[in-house]
């Protein structure tokens, strides 16, 4: 799965999304690095055009693009209302469908609102993220029959280079799910591409805490006990008689036997930011602020009770706005209106880290003379010291954390090494919350 690592010829800072190479006109293709990212490389002598290096969801700093704001002011015109954190939006709700709830990694509104983009002709086909054996990829759904395929969190690169071919080839409207910076990459194509912009016609938003290597698979299964030649990985295992996020990650042996492990064995592996992708500590998109419709968990004390999960949903169109609605008014969703600052408070910690502290890891990185992408400057803050040290424990922490699991790549091994990275970033993370 993984090549050797080479330079990213396009940017420092990438999450996978293929939008380079869909542009680079045969001179770039995603590939496997070492550290199990999909990124661009590379196989051609020829010049790469400038269209793949302005289709980039981080741009350079320098660079004369358009911002999450910008982008939101062209394709969410009419929505009623705004809120800094949220951005232009219908309405904010919280709840599930009780008929995909079970089978889905929280609330099963995505899936449930996959199934309505087809049956309401919104778009012919879906393109979203489904299971590969060990690995995951995006297919293209265009039967409401397959859309229980779609179910479940997916912690693994993938690449959505296919859709753009896809967009210009396929007869009918199509639709597309994403995560923040994978939204963005559509929109840029969207500005960039009028002519074929109508046949995207609705984008729905998964609300991300920060890409996953494919290495963070590898470990989880190695932990859970499965053998390196394991599938069908699994990441949100719900309890329904415990909490919603007392959830386990499983795996299948090559033997067939199926191996688990409880998440909170295993550690805090978001607020730590190990396996993560260097480029979302530069996103500024917490909500995906850019879809037709976001959708995340609700991380809400309240609703952490329950171990079948609710959703956070964020509508910012009229069409997902009745979807939600005629769902409710039918009684297939069990959803009610949430107070925006509901949807913000289910998201803190990760506005905490993205808005908070990212002018001081953006003064870290010109310290050493990294290049920086472009960001929203309306979101920058200052840093108080102790955050700006949980800031470099964390980035430390992440950055052994793919080192250490290419160097050796065994759960009990990799464990002993990040302990003494782990135990720091408590201490920092424990006086930060103290001090605020």
């Amino acid at each position: 799965m993984k090549s050797a690592k080479s330079p990213n010829p396009i940017s420092p800072y990438c999450t996978g999304c293929g939008a380079c190479a869909a542009a680079s006109e045969g001179t770039v293709q995603m590939d496997w690095d070492a550290e199990g990212f999909l990124v661009p490389r590379k196989i051609s002598s020829r010049e790469i055009p400038l269209a793949s290096f302005s289709a980039c969801p981080f741009p350079k700093a320098n660079a004369q693009a358009p911002d999450e704001d910008a982008l939101a002011e062209l394709f969410l015109k009419d929505s009623s209302r705004f809120e800094p954190k949220i951005g232009r939006f219908e309405n904010t709700y919280i709840g599930h469908s009780p008929r995909h709830r079970k089978t889905s990694s929280s609330g099963g509104l995505a899936t449930y609102v996959f199934e309505n983009i087809l049956t309401r002709g919104i778009a012919d086909h879906i393109f979203v993220v489904t299971q590969d054996g060990a690995a995951f990829k995006y297919r293209l759904i265009s039967s409401s029959n397959d859309i229980e395929t779609t179910s479940k969190t997916r912690y693994f690169p993938v690449t959505l280079s296919d859709f753009f071919s896809l967009v210009r080839s396929l007869d009918g409207k199509i639709a597309v799910s994403g995560v923040a910076c994978f939204v963005k990459a559509v929109r840029i194509y969207q500005t960039q591409h009028p002519e074929q912009s109508d046949k995207i016609s609705f984008v729905v938003g998964i609300i991300c805490g920060g890409l996953k290597s494919a290495s963070f698979t590898e470990y989880l299964a190695d932990k859970a006990g499965a053998d390196k030649d394991f599938t069908h990985p699994q990441y949100r295992v719900k309890d329904e008689h415990s909490t919603a996020n007392d959830y386990a990650f499983s795996a299948i042996s090559s033997n067939g036997e199926e191996h688990a492990i409880k998440m909170a064995k295993v550690g805090d592996m978001w607020g730590t930011g190990m396996f993560k992708a260097k480029a979302c500590d530069f996103c500024t998109d917490v909500l995906t602020e850019l879809a037709d419709i976001s959708l995340g968990d609700a991380w809400l004390p309240v609703f952490r009770e329950d171990g079948l999960g609710h959703n956070v949903v964020v509508t910012r169109t009229k069409v997902s706005e009745s979807i939600l609605r005629t769902g409710i008014s039918n009684g297939e969703l069990h959803v009610q209106l949430a107070d925006p600052a509901e949807i913000i408070s289910s998201q803190r910690a990760s506005f905490a880290h993205r808005w908070d502290a990212l002018s001081f890891r953006m003064a870290l990185a010109k310290l050493f003379r990294h290049p920086v992408p472009a960001v929203r400057r309306r979101v920058l803050k200052r840093t108080p010291i102790l955050q700006a040290l949980v800031q470099v424990q964390r980035e430390r922490t992440r950055y052994a954390s793919l080192k250490n699991w290419r160097h050796s790549p065994n759960a009990r091994s990799f464990d002993r090494r990040m302990f003494p990275h782990r135990v720091l970033l408590k201490i920092f993370t424990k006086l930060n919350h103290w001090a605020r």
